[in-house]
């Protein structure tokens, strides 16, 4: 879609985790990214990542949520002591770094959490676990201050009232756009082309939505 509107190839990467994908810029396999606004500071001091855009998608705030199956009896915190606690990795904003500071912020021992807990590697995996039960609670994103447009209500085919929010973050800034700053200045015409490409896509009509899915737009 980005490569019609630029009249050139486009290749699209999609990492494994954040981690790889600070690598990937750093090692100039890739030119643009977008990463979580914790992993843009690493991106930054390592791979000299410079934003293009702060809002990328639709809304300028998203916020981390853990959820539990609705029939879970798990209500806090508390009830997840030595639970199944899925995260997505450990530079994900939503999926990790958001809970693990309430979780320190409220409890001397944050070791007792992260004893069963495991690292999915991304949303959709996370989601995974817990509609086959092999998790107890996950942390993921919400796009909504009620929590009910979710990781889950977006990554299965499962209604909103199958999950149920125990633990809300405070809105987090939305995922910028970024650019290797070596690329930028070597070819500044075609970053303004990418960048203004990819306004238009979302504004279209017809193929914004597909390509904010695509893009995996929180």
């Amino acid at each position: 879609m980005l490569a019609e509107r630029l009249g050139r190839e486009v290749e699209a990467f999609v990492s494994e985790d954040y981690i790889s994908l600070v690598s990937a810029m750093k090692e100039k396999r890739i030119d643009f990214a977008f990463f979580t606004a914790a992993t843009f500071v690493a991106a930054e001091t390592e791979a000299g990542a410079k934003v293009l855009m702060k809002k990328t998608w639709t809304t300028p705030f998203y916020r981390s949520v853990v959820l539990v199956k609705a029939t879970s009896t798990y209500r806090s915190w508390n009830d997840l002591k030595g639970k199944r606690l899925a995260f997505v990795d450990r530079k994900s904003t939503s999926g990790f770094l958001y809970p693990l500071a309430a979780v320190q912020k409220s409890f001397s021992d944050p070791s007792e959490f992260l004893k069963a807990a495991r690292f999915s590697g991304s949303h959709p995996a996370s989601v995974e676990l817990l509609k086959l039960d092999q998790a107890d609670a996950i942390a993921v994103y919400a796009t909504d201050g009620k929590t009910r447009t979710n990781a889950w209500t977006e990554r299965s085919r499962e209604s909103a009232d199958r999950v149920r929010a125990i633990w809300t973050s405070p809105p987090i800034p939305g995922d910028p756009f970024c650019v290797r700053r070596d690329f930028y200045e070597s070819w500044p015409r075609l970053v303004h082309d990418v960048m203004v490409s990819i306004i238009d896509l979302q504004e279209d009509p017809t193929e914004g939505s597909r390509f904010q899915k695509l893009a995996g737009a929180k």
